[in-house]
């Protein structure tokens, strides 16, 4: 909503829609080089009720129907529902799997009626429960792990994905992991988050201008 900022001048000004609006606009993606912020206000909303979230283990054999399902998901999502999809070879099998993380804002009643077509094909583990909201932002830490070095990269995809092209995405990924020692648990995650809400900000309001309707691809490869 606001932020406090100390310009190189060593003036500290107000930036909010109402005070210094150009500075507003500039400091919300256009960099870091605007000044020293000392303090932000946030909006904040509240989240009482646990979710339903955790993550779907499949074997690679079932990423055309994973697609399908994302594919199924960018119409039938109502913003309470998010997936990220991808590809590991995590500890202690070290094997190629497809994970799902999973979350639905409400019951598990209602997440697994949603997710139904994934749960139907025979996860080999299923760690899905109801948890803390603020549990979300620790599901995948394991994943990520704490040690080796890693190198992240990003981009985008749209949906409908062609399930054709995630196979051999994931043959590629599968092949240049598996010809490096120790790189098992590189990942390669598609960010299925519903972007309804992102998209109403209209593109010339803030400097972060590129809202569309696509999704995040994250690349993280450990070695």
């Amino acid at each position: 909503m606001s932020v406090n900022i100390v310009l190189a001048s060593g003036e500290q000004v107000l930036a909010s829609a109402s005070s210094n609006p150009d500075l507003y606009w500039a400091v919300r993606g256009a960099g870091q080089n605007f000044g020293v912020t000392t303090t932000f206000t946030f909006q904040a909303y509240d989240q009482k009720n646990p979710v339903f979230a955790g993550p779907l283990i499949f074997l690679p054999e079932k990423i055309p129907q994973v697609v399908e399902f994302a594919n199924k998901f960018h119409t039938t999502n109502d913003g309470n529902q998010a997936m990220l999809w991808g590809f590991s070879a995590p500890p202690p099998a070290n094997i190629p799997v497809v994970l799902c993380q999973l979350f639905h804002n409400g019951t598990e009643e209602e997440g697994k009626t949603f997710f139904a077509d994934l749960f139907e094909l025979g996860p080999i583990a299923n760690m899905t429960a109801m948890i803390p909201y603020e549990k979300l932002n620790s599901l995948l830490n394991q994943g990520a792990g704490f040690d080796g070095r890693k190198q992240f990269g990003g981009g985008a995809f749209k949906l409908p994905l062609d399930a054709n092209l995630a196979v051999q995405l994931h043959a590629e990924f599968n092949a240049f992991v598996a010809s490096h020692e120790r790189m098992n648990e590189s990942m390669m995650l598609f960010e299925t988050i519903p972007y309804k809400k992102v998209v109403e900000v209209p593109n010339d309001q803030t400097s972060f201008s590129n809202r569309g309707d696509y999704y995040n691809v994250a690349t993280m490869f450990k070695w």
